[in-house]
């Protein structure tokens, strides 16, 4: 029961953070000095967030 409550947590975490570089990544179109790597930066952290948040749903709910 705990195992699921700390990876349900630490997955709203993953999300909550690809949210945060979503709107981030979106908002570095406007007229910024060093747009460009505030973008891969944004688009790094947001790619490597969203399959953690997956995997770390599927092993917590993972019947064994």
């Amino acid at each position: 029961m705990m195992r699921k409550l700390l990876y349900g947590v630490l997955a709203a975490i993953f999300l909550m953070l690809e949210a945060f570089c979503i709107y981030g990544f979106i908002a570095t179109f406007e007229p910024v000095e060093n747009a460009v790597m505030y973008r891969v930066g944004y688009a790094m952290i947001g790619v490597a967030c969203f399959p953690t948040a997956v995997l770390l749903i599927r092993f917590g709910f993972r019947e064994r």
